[in-house]
């Protein structure tokens, strides 16, 4: 049993094995070859375009494809078609400001829920005010909890919120960061049956590794994520799919305006979108090396075993039974809406007054990472693989001790 309960993938999940070794192997190479012409050839074409002598020496690397081929691969685990773009960025809030432009384009009311990422609707908000658009805001976080609305009641709402706002363009996460699984398909699809969609942008940042493929990226024009959080590259690495062939031409001519306009500036973005042409910056690339490694582990999930998401909801059930037996109380929505992240809410006035990092610190002394907000709220990521017993005792006992 590992000496730590990691239970936080809010920003940074685990470096999962292949990450590991795959960004291990290219500090090897980056160490001998720095930025020589062979490791251009490795960036964009892979190993096996290397010298022979040069490719024995790193056979941690022998698997790796290039540029193109993580994109496949990353296609592949999602379930898209060969004809999806994938973008890469060093940071996800430079594709946040691209997906906020392509809204704004063909959009006059953009509908959005108080379940998404702040940062986020603040970059769309500022949008919005340049281009004189509007955002509506459907209120759904207290009213998930306290009615128990399941995934057809949110689907009904929401749509109703949408035609009768007249709104033309969505806005949505697929998971919220508090652990909503919104029930997209069916949201999407009861909208473009009743109202006009212009464009639709989904955040998917707590949805790639996390639940079951195939993922929500096939409902929109362009769907943000991330390899840093549930996927297991650790290393932040944005990633943007755009799949609808109608949003082809759209999508390119804007990212290309906003590149060379300055109002997207990723050196990542620019130079894999440039296919390698030299820039002015810098480009750090170990994020795609354990990206590589990542997506492999998780592609490589024995198709026999047992679902990693539905061991996650297993084993959010057992942690909500351990909390609540701890004197914290699970703000769990209904099954439908369930992912695998569990929000706890603190017992006592003293603990829902402490600050973050104290809060943090009192789990941390106990050997159990997770995310901590105010007024004394956790959040508590579940792994993939079943919780042992002895390791709900532990968490029970970490949660007492910390209330």
């Amino acid at each position: 049993m590992s000496p730590w309960l990691y239970l936080d993938t809010a920003r940074l999940g685990r470096m999962s094995p292949g990450a590991q070794r795959t960004l291990q192997e290219f500090s090897r190479f980056a160490g001998d070859l720095g930025g020589s012409i062979h490791f251009e050839d490795l960036l964009w074409h892979g190993a096996d375009e290397l010298p022979s002598r040069i490719r024995g020496a790193y056979p941690g690397l022998a698997d790796w494809r290039g540029i193109a081929a993580l994109k496949d691969s990353l296609r592949s685990y999602v379930q898209l078609p060969s004809q999806a773009r994938v973008l890469f960025a060093s940071r996800s809030a430079q594709l946040m400001k691209l997906g906020a432009t392509l809204l704004c384009r063909p959009c006059r009311n953009i509908l959005v829920t108080d379940l998404g990422w702040q940062p986020y609707h603040d970059l769309l908000a500022r949008e919005c005010q340049r281009t004189n658009r509007r955002m509506t805001l459907a209120r759904l976080r207290d009213r998930l909890v306290s009615d128990q609305m399941d995934a057809n009641d949110v689907t009904e709402w929401l749509s109703e919120v949408y035609r009768q706002s007249g709104c033309d363009g969505l806005f949505l996460p697929v998971v919220s960061n508090l652990g909503i699984r919104l029930p997209i398909k069916q949201i999407t699809e009861a909208i473009v049956r009743s109202a006009k969609v212009r464009f639709i942008v989904l955040d998917g940042a707590q949805d790639i590794g996390h639940t079951e493929p195939p993922h929500a990226a096939e409902f929109a024009d362009f769907y943000l994520a991330g390899t840093h959080n549930w996927l297991g590259s650790h290393l932040p690495l944005g990633l943007a799919f755009h799949c609808p062939v109608r949003s082809w031409d759209v999508v390119d001519a804007i990212l290309h305006d906003n590149l060379a306009h300055g109002i997207i500036d990723d050196p990542l973005l620019k130079y894999a979108v440039s296919t390698g042409a030299q820039g002015e910056e810098a480009v750090n690339f170990s994020p795609l090396f354990a990206a590589h490694g990542a997506v492999g582990d998780a592609a490589a999930t024995d198709a026999e075993a047992e679902s990693p998401f539905v061991v996650r909801l297993r084993n959010l059930d057992a942690v909500a039974e351990a909390a609540s037996a701890a004197g914290w109380e699970p703000q769990v929505p209904h099954s439908s809406l369930r992912g695998g992240i569990l929000l706890l809410q603190a017992p006592s006035a003293a603990v829902r007054s402490a600050s973050l990092q104290s809060l943090r610190t009192r789990f941390h002394e106990s050997n159990v990472a997770l995310t901590a907000y105010e007024q004394g709220r956790i959040r508590l990521s579940m792994p993939a693989a079943s919780l042992e017993s002895t390791e709900l005792d532990w968490l029970r006992a970490a949660l007492q001790q910390a209330g």
